[in-house]
This record gives C-alpha cells, structure tokens and sequence, in this order.
C-alpha cells in the first residue's frame, strides 16, 4: 500500500532530470564524503515493469509465507491478503533499517509483530525466522545456478 501511495513520486525522481538533480543534492548533503555523483538515465517505459514485477515478487512470497503457516496454523484463504501485506510491509521495514545488514532480525521481528494479531508471537516468530532461512537458501541456490550458468557461452563451458 505504501508503494502504491510513494509510487509517483518515486516515478518522477528517478525519470526527471529535476528529479534526479534533487536526489542527487540530497545525497550529498547526507554524504559529505561523495564528490562525483552522476545523474543516472533511466528508460521510462522499463520502470514500470520492473515495479509491476517488485509487487508480483511481494504477492508470490506472500503466498508462500501463508501456505507454509497454513501447514501448522488455523489460518483461512481470508488471511492470504494479510500474510502478502505483513511481509512487503516487513521487508520495506527491514531494508529501511541502515543499521541492520540486510534487514537482518529487523525484517523477521517486524513481520512476528504483524502476524501476531492472527497467531501467538512465539509461533510468528517461529515462521518468520523459518521463513527468512527459507529464503537465504533459495537465493544461494540461485546464486550458484547464475554462476554455473555464466562459465557457458554459446552452450560450451570456459
């Protein structure tokens, strides 16, 4: 919900010359230490599906999230909304989180804070912490299938 409210505004910064000059003086007031910083150029017509794919990308690992907590929960399909919601919000907690690499115990406490009002705090905790594992090791496994995969060119290994 908060992407959809913060969406144009993003929209303009990253697409307007205006825009980018803003953002661009913003971080270096926050970062003395930054002396080159170059406008970036982006294509508008490719924001959009990126963004339409960010919010696809939050839907499916909603889904998951709320099925794997339907094995042992008494959730209904009522909840799926809540279960989507309560992660994309936790995540943009967890990214939001500078002091905390990669969101880390930030993103999962959050997301047991949410999903408490459905269920008890230590089994949201439980799924949460779960869930994150779940994660970092489908991104390792892709991981190594995009670095397996780059060592071929033309469908010979080099």
């Amino acid at each position: 919900f908060i992407a959809f409210l913060l969406s144009p505004s993003l929209y303009f910064l990253i697409t307007t010359k205006k825009g980018m000059g803003f953002l661009i003086v913003f971080i270096k007031k926050i970062r003395k230490d930054i002396k080159n910083l170059e406008p970036v150029e982006f294509e508008r017509q490719k924001i959009i599906p990126v963004f339409l794919m960010f919010i696809l990308k939050f839907i499916v690992i909603g889904f998951a999230l709320f099925y794997l907590m339907k094995l042992t929960s008494q959730l209904n399909h009522n909840d799926v909304p809540f279960v989507v919601g309560a992660f994309a919000f936790s995540w943009i907690v967890g990214y939001m989180a500078i002091f905390a690499p990669g969101g880390l115990g930030i993103t999962e406490t959050s997301l047991a804070g949410i999903l408490s009002l459905k269920i008890p705090f230590a089994t949201a905790l439980m799924f949460a912490i779960i869930f994150r594992a779940i994660l970092l090791i489908s991104e390792f496994i892709f991981l190594a299938i995009a670095f397996y995969l780059s060592k071929y060119d033309n469908g010979k290994l080099q």
